[in-house]
């Protein structure tokens, strides 16, 4: 769900006339919408209503003939175009909005973690290696649970790494794992796993290396 971006902030510090804050209200932390709505609470209770009923609508549908990154920023357009004049652009991607300003972020972290999230070129690279790992693995279908399990683990954490968009990650990660998931015929129980529980297994695995934080948790 969209939040006050001081819970995700770039390195190193810039000033508010820097590309990175085009993306927010002028003396706000709340991001450009198309509600054009700059309370943080109203525009939460919107984009949250939008994006579920986006969610029912993708669950319903049938699945993808191809995974990748391509399809992947086609789920992020369609959760968040009601929402967002950037859906499916990448942050390392300049985007000129409607009002005239320019906006690209190709580094960030989120606050409280040591390192930041892929940066620059990295970005695409993370995306491209989504897309060799699925193809070369055929979307790892025919593979036990525990194969199973392993390999996704590894494509979960390179993603959270790689974090392609500004905001809605998780959102478009949790229904690309899910379609993910019925096509390679394994169950991993993403909705039984908390925001919290997730969070803590990525930032483990990331800042220690310790994929197996995540295998705990599904």
């Amino acid at each position: 769900m969209p939040k006050a971006k001081s819970k995700e902030t770039q390195t190193p510090s810039s000033t508010r006339t820097s590309l990175p804050y085009h993306y927010l209200y002028s003396d706000s932390n709340i991001l450009k919408n198309k509600y054009r709505i700059k309370n943080l609470d109203v525009f939460l209770k919107k984009c949250s209503h939008d994006t579920t009923k986006a969610m029912v609508n993708l669950c319903q549908a049938s699945l993808p003939e191809k995974l990748d990154s391509s399809y992947l920023r086609d789920l992020h357009q369609q959760l968040f175009q009601n929402t967002f004049e950037w859906a499916e652009t990448t942050r390392d991607t300049a985007f000129k909005f409607e009002d005239g300003t320019t906006a690209v972020m190709p580094e960030m972290k989120r606050t409280g973690w040591k390192n930041p999230f892929s940066i620059d070129d990295e970005i695409q690279k993370g995306l491209q290696k989504l897309d060799r790992t699925l193809a070369e693995k055929n979307n790892l279908q025919g593979l036990s649970r525990e194969a199973f399990i392993c390999e996704s683990v590894e494509i979960f954490i390179s993603f959270n790494h790689t974090h392609p968009f500004i905001e809605g990650n998780e959102r478009t990660q949790r229904l690309f794992f899910q379609q993910f998931e019925q096509i390679a015929g394994h169950q991993l129980d993403f909705l039984l796993v908390t925001k919290e529980r997730m969070l803590v297994a990525s930032l483990a695995a990331a800042q220690d290396s310790q994929s197996r934080a995540y295998e705990t948790s599904v």
